[in-house]
């Protein structure tokens, strides 16, 4: 069984702070927890941590709502810069050879950290996709963070944040994340922790909350809170029924692939 301290993930953008946390059961990995925080308008903007005190202040209160004391934590892809770079497939040292043509590219090596990861492979080559963010706006997150008192086993860079949060190379098993945004449903299959097939459906959060709002009576912003309870997906919840309806579309695009 893998350490709990690596199975919380949290993607943070400039209104929200969105975790979840996976526990190891004999089925396989669970989500046991899952929600939100908002972000005070103007502490964070274009991904820039504008107000430090309020952004830990928001951090300390996920923790203690949530009991979050270990996560991987997954920044907004706007502090940074992704690049696709090819390297032949028999380049002994990559991460050197990426270095080099990161620096063609004009990025400052000295005050940027990138992440890579291969994307596709042919006879003779790869293409790696790299991201790329300044030291100082890292710091900055896992500064408040360790000021909240929450520590981060891991930072994530790419653009796929909220899934890739979750991945941990020393799992050797497969899984997949279902990451649901507003408009639209993001699926990650991962084997080791490598991502190696993600695929969006149109189907998003604002269905759930149109569904509630129609059929339940809610306002939009009681529907909203009310999906961000940790028992709102339970089958003893009174609006059960009507959550289960609406996801069903999900689960039948999830069965096709």
């Amino acid at each position: 069984m893998f350490s709990s301290h690596h199975n919380t993930g949290l993607s943070i953008s400039d209104t929200a702070i969105r975790f979840v946390t996976l526990t190891q059961h004999a089925s396989g990995m669970v989500p046991t927890r899952y929600g939100e925080l908002p972000i005070p308008e103007g502490c964070i903007k274009s991904g820039v941590i504008i107000d430090s005190a309020t952004y830990t202040h928001t951090l300390k209160a996920l923790r203690t709502r949530h009991h979050i004391r270990y996560a991987r934590i997954a920044l907004p892809p706007q502090i940074g810069t992704t690049v696709l770079l090819l390297l032949k497939k028999d380049t002994k040292h990559p991460r050197k050879a990426i270095d080099i043509l990161l620096a063609q590219k004009d990025i400052p090596l000295a005050t940027t950290s990138s992440q890579y990861k291969v994307i596709a492979a042919s006879t003779d080559s790869v293409t790696v996709a790299v991201h790329a963010a300044p030291r100082a706006s890292i710091a900055a997150y896992t500064t408040a963070a360790r000021k909240a008192g929450i520590h981060i086993t891991g930072v994530v860079l790419s653009g796929s944040a909220t899934s890739r949060s979750l991945l941990n190379p020393q799992r050797t098993c497969a899984i997949m994340t279902v990451a649901i945004d507003h408009d639209i449903t993001t699926l990650t299959i991962a084997i080791a922790g490598i991502a190696v097939q993600q695929t969006t459906i149109p189907f998003g959060g604002g269905a759930l909350i149109a569904a509630l709002v129609q059929q339940a009576g809610m306002s939009p912003i009681e529907a909203r809170e009310y999906l961000m309870k940790d028992d709102a997906l339970t089958s003893h919840n009174e609006h059960f029924a009507v959550i289960a309806d609406t996801l069903s579309v999900l689960v039948d695009e999830i069965r096709r692939i």
